[in-house]
């Protein structure tokens, strides 16, 4: 026998007395009101299923129903722990060797992302961060002021040497609650430019988790982004690994020979600075997924990332890190002409890009041992010593960037000496208290 069909208000009914059937739990920790009750009240639950059905008398929610029941501070809370990590963030090819194959075992190179402090070696897993929650011990390092009892500390020497690497460790460590780590401090001389100290801890900590989460809804993809992008560090190594197997750089010396309108910022063949519109038109080719990108934007590690994530998500990034080498060439004719492109013409392009990011409050830039000349200067026609052309390329990239708070000139893991600090980076120290 054929079931009655039901009137649009018994249905109505129906679902209300359902809903008024499961009664809502509250919590003291998530309600602050007076009363607070284990079992909801009806009005409450009349709202939630004129929401159900649509009853357009009852006004509706402004956000996800079920998101409504937790607060914002506890939502942020559970994002954080699954979405932020301590550690500063490499995307890039990380290489997986196959298991098939007899003796040569293809390597497949696959975008995905590695811990700036434990970087891939060949196509090693080890160290690689875990997918399936799993935690793994990681020695991080970070560099900072030294607070007014450790300059204290540093004046009155009560620091104790290392034979093996020279470094100064104070005496006192400390116990950071954030990273629960107990945390070691490294003096760094830096001649006139004042002492930094230089931290480091090993933590626990495993993979990002719960990507696929902020698929769910508009709300939670929303809040998750402005965590995952505005809080985690992002690095980007212009210093070449496999498939870019040059040990000097990613970028050939002949890149900006064809294409160049796709890249943000580069000059014209004239000389003259590019325009705005020839700005903006080469920063949409960036974000474009579906149309032909040159050699320098198919193969450099930021315009990569940025295409990817999309100009959105882009404009959350807050701290960005750099990393790549000034000179290039060697002093060497049979390897002048093999010279990739230095930082001082890729930092004028990573400024352009850095623009579309209003939110860019911290940017680090990391130079490793370079070579003897300059890839644009083989025979120092430009009259500046080395010291000189870091210092005008530094300057050019904190002009360039409003937004920026905060700039920080070499990422050191252990204390390098101060005759190497001041070799690399010179008067362009003064930049760091440009602010």
């Amino acid at each position: 026998m054929p079931r009655a069909k039901r009137s649009e208000s018994e249905v109505k009914e129906m679902v209300c007395s359902e809903i008024l059937w499961r009664k809502p739990f509250y919590s003291a920790y998530l309600d602050d009101e007076e009363t607070v009750r284990s079992n909801g009240d009806d009005r409450e639950a009349e709202l939630n299923a004129g929401e159900a059905i649509g009853d357009p008398s009852i006004p509706p929610s402004n956000g996800c129903p079920l998101l409504d029941r937790l607060v914002l501070e506890v939502r942020l809370i559970i994002l954080r722990q699954s979405l932020v990590r301590p550690v500063a963030i490499v995307p890039g090819p990380v290489h997986y060797k196959l298991s098939i194959g007899w003796r040569d075992k293809p390597v497949l190179p696959w975008y995905r992302y590695q811990w700036n402090d434990r970087r891939q070696q060949g196509f090693e897993e080890y160290g690689l961060p875990s997918y399936n929650g799993e935690t793994q011990h990681l020695q991080i390092a970070w560099r900072t002021k030294p607070t007014v009892e450790q300059h204290r500390e540093i004046e009155q020497g009560n620091a104790e040497g290392n034979d093996l690497n020279n470094e100064l460790r104070l005496l006192d460590s400390t116990w950071d609650s954030e990273i629960q780590a107990q945390v070691g401090h490294y003096v760094c001389q830096r001649g006139e430019f004042g002492p930094q100290i230089i931290n480091r801890a090993v933590i626990l900590t495993s993979g990002i988790q719960g990507i696929n989460l902020l698929r769910t809804c508009k709300q939670l993809h929303k809040e998750g982004t402005s965590l995952l992008y505005g809080e985690n560090t992002f690095v980007f190594d212009t210093r070449g690994k496999s498939p870019y197997t040059h040990h000097r750089g990613i970028h050939a010396h002949d890149v900006f020979n064809a294409n160049t309108h796709h890249i943000p910022g580069y000059p014209n063949p004239n000389g003259r600075p590019a325009s705005r519109n020839q700005i903006a038109r080469a920063i949409d080719m960036m974000f474009n997924k579906g149309i032909f990108h040159g050699s320098f934007s198919y193969r450099d590690p930021m315009m990569v990332f940025m295409r990817k994530i999309g100009r959105e998500n882009a404009s959350k990034l807050t701290s960005v890190k750099v990393e790549g080498f000034f000179r290039t060439a060697e002093n060497n004719p049979r390897y002048k002409s093999n010279r990739p492109v230095g930082l001082a013409r890729l930092l004028p392009i990573y400024m352009t890009i850095l623009n579309v990011c209003p939110n860019l409050r911290k940017l680090v830039v990391h130079q490793g041992h370079n070579n003897a000349l300059w890839d644009d200067d083989l025979d120092g026609a430009m009259g500046l010593n080395n010291e000189e052309r870091v210092n005008v390329a530094v300057e050019k990239l904190v002009r360039g960037l409003p937004t920026l708070q905060s700039l920080q000139l070499g990422n050191y893991h252990f204390v390098p000496s101060e005759d190497e600090i001041l070799e690399q980076w010179g008067k362009s120290l003064q930049w760091e208290g440009w602010w």
